[in-house]
């Protein structure tokens, strides 16, 4: 009997301390990639649309959110209210804004909270390739991966539990302020073998702004 005792307590120290063992970066973008679907799944992600709902946490005006990603760096996001629109579109480094019918550059905050949108829609396919520029650090509940995109620093929370991305946080310079931006990511669910968050909720200086509704997603590279 003690004997037995004895071996139960040697499986449970080796189960113990294999998962305390820390991972890199490389092994937590492996285990992501297995927990949104896997790769030949996540490969739907390289270009696609999507289509929410947005509800203004701050006022009565809400309205819809488009979205064309391409892989890892083109955003094109259609903002539309109920008496106006705007369309940004984010190539590479370079931005661009159109209302009532005029292109504008974008530039400064603008341009940063473009960019900080796209880190959050990398996926894990696309973060693997930026292996040699992401940092990670382990905390109690996530992993915590950074990246440089050039003069921003977006910290991405990934869950312990699920391995599936929970925050993404940046500072930006707003009217010569310096503010924090984050995102959260829920009510992750399946579509056509993805793991896709259904909620996003976005903060300004911890305060929410906005809470956007998934309702429609358009993958544009089939299965093969």
């Amino acid at each position: 009997m003690k004997k037995l005792i004895s071996f139960v307590l040697i499986l449970l120290f080796l189960s113990v301390t294999l998962n305390a063992k820390e991972l890199n970066s490389e092994e937590l973008i492996e285990k992501m990639t297995l927990s949104y679907g896997g790769e030949a799944q996540l490969k739907q992600l390289n270009v696609y649309e999507q289509f929410w709902l947005l509800e203004s946490a701050l006022s009565d005006l809400n309205g819809s959110e488009y979205r064309m990603v391409m892989m890892p760096d083109y955003l094109r996001v259609k903002l539309r209210y109920l008496d106006k629109s705007e369309i940004t579109v984010l190539d590479k480094k370079n931005g661009t804004i159109m209302r009532n019918g005029t292109i504008y550059k974008a530039i400064d905050s603008k341009l940063d909270a473009m960019k900080f949108q796209m880190a959050g829609l990398l996926s894990p396919l696309a973060l693997q390739k930026k292996l040699n520029e992401l940092k990670l650090k382990t905390l109690e509940d996530f992993y915590l991966l950074s990246l440089g995109i050039d003069s921003l620093h977006v910290e991405f929370y990934i869950s312990k539990e699920s391995a599936l991305l929970h925050k993404t946080t940046t500072k930006i310079t707003i009217n010569s302020k310096e503010v924090t931006l984050q995102t959260v990511y829920e009510e992750y669910k399946d579509f056509n073998g993805v793991m896709l968050a259904h909620k996003e909720s976005r903060f300004i200086d911890g305060v929410k702004s906005e809470v956007l509704t998934l309702q429609e997603t358009r993958f544009q590279e089939p299965l093969k």
